[in-house]
This record gives structure tokens, sequence and C-alpha cells, in this order.
């Protein structure tokens, strides 16, 4: 285990007014094995030029990402770098989420896990976070399944009357 704490002055200011000390941590951090890991995979990212990989990678992945967009169910496609969420919305217009009754994530996350892929269901949001390594024919097979998860997902609600394509007609 291994923690770091980055604070802006402000905020820490603020922190300030209430107490003399910032209680942050646990006793388990920084470990020195844990802290020759995270030295070690340093030299990894920079040996490797994973960072450059990412820059040159990330567009691709975010361009394809919105491409689910034309999902009935899909409202917004947002993301910076190899980090991303998708939105499912009641109507495309408006905006409105689909509440948590409809547990539209967890339903994107079952059919996501049946063909061999992990998203992050929060609420109506999949959030993604590939490997940094991650390469165009692994994005590919990635927004298939994505694809293929949230329409299965969307198919259900559906079906069960909790959502209606003609919310977005």
């Amino acid at each position: 285990p291994l923690g770091a704490l980055i604070i802006s002055d402000r905020l820490l200011e603020e922190v300030r007014k209430e107490s003399t000390l910032l209680f942050h941590g646990f006793t388990y951090s920084g470990h020195p094995a844990c802290c020759a890991a995270a030295l070690k995979n340093i030299e990894i990212i920079k040996r490797d030029k994973i960072l450059e990989h990412v820059r040159s990678i990330s567009p691709y992945f975010i361009e394809e990402l919105k491409k689910l967009i034309k999902i009935p169910i899909v409202g917004d496609v947002r993301g910076k770098g190899l980090m991303a969420g998708i939105e499912c919305v009641i109507n495309k217009e408006s905006k409105d989420p689909l509440i948590l009754d409809k547990a539209i994530g967890a339903r994107i996350d079952e059919e996501s896990l049946k063909l061999g892929l992990i998203i992050r269901p929060i609420y109506h949001i999949c959030v993604l976070s590939p490997a940094l390594i991650i390469q165009k024919n692994q994005i590919d097979e990635l927004i298939q399944k994505l694809k293929i998860s949230i329409t299965n997902a969307m198919n259900q609600v559906e079906a069960e009357g909790l959502w209606s394509q003609s919310n977005n007609e």
C-alpha cells in the first residue's frame, strides 16, 4: 500500500482554519517495499514511453466511444485520456438520467461481464479506464462489447416498461 496527497494552497488554508493538523493517510502508507515498487513503476513508465502511448492512442479511444451516442439510451459520452464515462438517460434532449431504481449501470455491467469486459457502473454512468498499454484493435473490441452490453441492457429496461425509445423520437 502506498498513498499520497496533493492539495492546493487554497484548500489547505481552509483546512487550517479548522485545525492545525491535517489527518490523512494510514499507518501502512509509504511502506518501503511499496515505495520501491512505485519507483520501479515510474522507471518502466518512462522507459517504455507509456505516457507518450496514452497521448497518441487516447484521441482514438474517445473518438470511438463517442460513436456510442447513436444508441438511443446513451445521452453523453465524455472522457479525458483513457478515462471515460458513458451516461444513460431517459431522454437525450432533457438529459434526465435513468434513475437508480432502473439499475441501468448494473445491468450494463452484468452484460459486459458476460462478454469478458469489466466496467465500473456508477448508477446511470459506465466508467471505463482501460490499461495504459491498450492497442487500437483492443479498443475496437472494447467498443463492440460495450455497444452490445448497452443495447442488451436497454432492451431489458424497455421490455420491462421502465424506458422507451419513444422518449427520444
